[in-house]
């Protein structure tokens, strides 16, 4: 995906790029107020880029890449919203194939509303699998549980749509938390299944005083 700017305009490195590709099926990723729907392979995509952007030099040879500041992104599945996030920062690689994004708020989305929140300092979307990969320490919070995960990486599986948490896992329902290498679960964190070995602290209320 190359995009620069126009000849003859060399005081400022900002620019407004609009970039569209054509294939087949359909899917959309939203960035702000613009849609940008990066399609490789047999997809159909639309790529509309309508806001300040800026460029990173690189050589003659390579399309430049693109950074965006502020950025809202969201993503649809088979016409239902997957997930939607804010990023302070964006970059995008010089082939579109990776962006890179910095101090995420995440949501996913389940039946049309809101299943769990996330935080993460860094986190990498392939915009090919559909893949977002949170890293730098991440908790994900149920907002239909009272349960939570924290790990070190925790990753969206486009094809599974689920979740695998990895690094010093510890998943938290209520009082009680396991400790455990990974951890794989739905959006909600309704239902997790743990990678061994495991610690864990369990505390029961029977009722009694």
């Amino acid at each position: 995906m190359g995009v620069g700017p126009r000849a003859g305009r060399r005081r400022s490195p900002w620019y407004t790029a609009k970039t569209e590709f054509g294939g087949e099926g359909m899917k959309r990723l939203l960035i702000g107020a613009s849609v940008v729907g990066l399609g490789l392979g047999a997809g159909w995509w639309l790529t509309h880029l309508e806001r300040a952007a800026r460029t990173t030099a690189h050589a003659t040879s390579s399309p430049p890449a693109i950074g965006l500041r502020g950025v809202d992104l969201i993503e649809y599945g088979a016409g239902s919203k997957l997930w939607d996030l804010k990023a302070s920062e964006v970059s995008y690689d010089p082939d579109g194939r990776v962006a890179t994004l910095h101090d995420i708020r995440a949501r996913f989305w389940e039946q049309g509303r809101v299943v769990s929140t996330a935080q993460s300092p860094l986190a990498v979307f392939d915009t090919r699998g559909r893949d977002l990969r949170m890293q730098g320490g991440i908790r994900v919070d149920s907002t239909v549980e009272d349960g939570h995960i924290a790990a070190r990486e925790v990753v969206w599986s486009a094809a599974s749509q689920s979740l695998h948490a990895s690094g010093d896992v510890q998943f938290q329902r209520g009082p009680s938390w396991v400790r455990a290498p990974e951890l794989w679960g739905n959006r909600s964190l309704r239902r997790v299944r743990l990678g061994s070995p495991t610690q864990a602290r369990i505390r029961l209320f029977t009722g009694l005083r």
